[in-house]
């Protein structure tokens, strides 16, 4: 064997033992690189310092959510006046204030009321009175009521300095007043009001909750009365005879209705 083959196969295994030297370092055992040995799975190995961890797959998942789609279709307001429909329902479910406060109660003349008694008894009686009134030229006495003979009844203007939940019953009769009455009682509580002449019609009361009493008469003119003062107060008057074309009557009979700030 020549020098120059004995210095190569003498530098080949100085190498393999500083490999060999520089595994037991690394693993803490004799074979090189850690073959065979025992190891901590939890431990990633360190390579001059550096951690050498073992590749992660990352999976990503997307859901994807449907919304179902809820199609909704207004349906317009009435143009009108009055919708036919509420026909039946007190006025209060149509925004007026509580009460039974025109003639069958409601714009439509529909409302009757509610859980009337089946065995009703009388728990008072009232005098209503009479007057006279023309017919034809010719002077009557007219007594009690005309026409509906419906009353209102309605909670009082809070310048009554009524309790809470008390309730007042008004009328127009052929005294020719509007009388004022506890309900439950029978007596007298506010007024009258006095027209000049009978009132055949029924009241209506504001259903804006306004403090206000409308009624007609057989004086020809129609009335809008006040009711939060000492004494109930017109405020104005409409005569039959500023209204054209007129007919051969020239009486206010009908109840009244407050719409939208417009009376009918």
């Amino acid at each position: 064997m020549n020098r120059s083959v004995a210095f190569l196969i003498s530098a080949i295994v100085t190498a393999l033992a500083s490999v060999g030297l520089w595994a037991t370092e690394l693993t803490g055992t004799d074979l090189p690189f850690g073959l065979g040995a025992e190891t901590d799975s939890s431990e990633s190995p360190e390579v001059a310092g550096t951690a050498i961890t073992a590749p992660t797959t990352v999976v990503s998942t997307t859901t994807t959510t449907t919304t179902p789609t809820t199609t909704t279709t207004a349906t317009p307001p009435y143009q009108g006046w009055v919708d036919p429909t509420s026909s039946g329902l007190p006025w209060s479910e149509l925004g007026a204030v509580e009460g039974l406060l025109t003639f069958r109660g409601n714009p439509t003349r529909s409302f009757y009321g509610r859980n009337a008694p089946t065995n009703p008894t009388v728990a008072w009686t009232h005098d209503i009175g009479c007057a006279n009134s023309p017919v034809g030229g010719t002077t009557k006495v007219w007594c009690g009521s005309g026409w509906t003979g419906q009353p209102s009844v309605f909670q009082p203007p809070a310048s009554a300095g009524e309790p809470e939940g008390t309730w007042w019953l008004a009328f127009g009769g052929y005294d020719r007043n509007v009388t004022f009455l506890d309900p439950l009682t029978g007596e007298e509580v506010y007024g009258p009001y006095q027209t000049g002449d009978i009132i055949k019609g029924s009241i209506t009361i504001d259903p804006d909750g306004y403090p206000l009493l409308y009624t007609g008469s057989r004086d020809n003119n129609y009335h809008v009365v006040a009711i939060d003062r000492p004494e109930p107060e017109a405020l104005w008057k409409l005569n039959s005879n500023a209204v054209k074309p007129t007919k051969w009557n020239d009486d206010w009979d009908g109840s009244g209705l407050i719409i939208d700030d417009y009376l009918f």
